[in-house]
């Protein structure tokens, strides 16, 4: 088995030597064996399973190229360790800074969790928890970046990239501006968030009912409803589902929470099927992100059609259902003759 350092060839392929690189700058490795293993997991970063002295299990994470036009590297590692210090995610093993290249032990006993997993009562009820936990960790990332900051972002960089452009794209943008302005109404309650609950960011321990979150890429202080929305759209739940994440995490029914998550699930797919978009340009992953673009919004059709997605809208605006109308109002022919009888005033 090769120790460090490890010795780096021409023929290699590059996401190998960006792995050794990073495992050879690790000074408390030097001289001890190490192997390593790419793992098929993700779509944003090359990630790869290490064992030093067949001892220690690692998992080393190496940024995802073209991933630095979106992801803030710092703020990642800012998540990374609040979400440990929580229990929320695994902390940091080791850093650094001039290349984000990041190590953690590996989660031994957890298992990445599919969509399976998300109709297990017990683990969906974990998964909800996990967010909590983080949202409740009281730490500030220091980048207050909103779900409609990132929906725009990535509008931006697929059209100034030449990115796939879905048909009704502009009538979307329409409908996100909208929420944006209703949100901003009612009030943004501005925690450190995810930002990207997709099923495989969340790990399983069957032993110790303990669930943990994962690939903290695109955290920032933003509202708790997106990351219920992600996590809900993803897990493709409806109303039955939406209700219990609702009750798990507040304790209780909540209209207005309900209408948040509802109106947030739609910007979800939006924003991520515009991220598929820009990912198609540059990501040297194997996925097929032009089908997740088209996932992405024919999804988001579907919740469209939704009667109650006005009503959501009137509800965050603060406007109401019901509406105070003039005396006779449609029956004006009869509220004359009642007038002239004396009947009414």
């Amino acid at each position: 088995m090769p120790k460090v350092p490890i010795p780096i060839t021409p023929d290699m392929d590059p996401n190998v030597q960006d792995a050794i690189k990073a495992i050879n700058r690790v000074g408390d490795w030097k001289g001890k064996e190490v192997t390593y293993k790419r793992v098929a997991e993700g779509i944003t970063n090359p990630t790869w399973e290490l064992w030093v002295n067949n001892k220690q299990h690692v998992f080393l994470k190496i940024p995802g190229k073209g991933t630095e036009k979106f992801i803030n590297r710092e703020i990642v590692y800012k998540a990374d360790v609040a979400a440990g210090k929580v229990g929320s995610g695994p902390a940091p093993l080791y850093y650094f800074p001039d290349t984000h290249a990041c190590f953690y032990n590996w989660l031994e006993g957890y298992y990445t969790c599919r969509w399976a997993e998300a109709w297990d009562l017990e683990i969906f009820n974990g998964m909800v928890d996990a967010m909590k936990k983080f949202h409740s960790s009281g730490v500030d990332l220091g980048l207050k970046s909103n779900a409609f900051d990132h929906c725009w972002q990535m509008i931006k960089l697929a059209e100034e990239g030449g990115g796939i452009q879905p048909y009704d794209l502009d009538g979307a943008k329409i409908l996100v501006e909208r929420i944006e302005k209703a949100f901003h109404k009612a009030g943004m309650d501005y925690k450190p968030c995810h930002n990207d609950t997709y099923i495989i960011n969340y790990m399983w321990n069957p032993d110790t009912k303990d669930c943990k979150m994962i690939d903290f890429e695109y955290a920032s202080m933003g509202d708790i409803s997106y990351d219920l929305a992600i996590f809900s759209t993803d897990e493709f739940y409806e109303d039955p589902q939406d209700v219990m994440i609702i009750r798990r995490y507040f304790g209780k029914d909540d209209d207005l929470w309900f209408a948040r998550l509802k109106l947030m699930k739609l910007l979800s797919d939006v924003k991520w099927g515009m991220w598929a978009s820009v990912q198609a340009l540059s990501a040297e992953i194997e996925f097929d992100f032009v089908r997740y673009n088209g996932w992405k919004f024919a999804r988001y059709r579907s919740h469209l059609v939704d009667p109650r997605v006005e009503y959501w809208l009137n509800l965050l605006n603060g406007k109401s259902t019901f509406q105070k109308l003039p005396p006779g109002y449609g029956r004006m022919m009869y509220w004359k003759q009642w007038q002239k009888e004396g009947k009414v005033k």
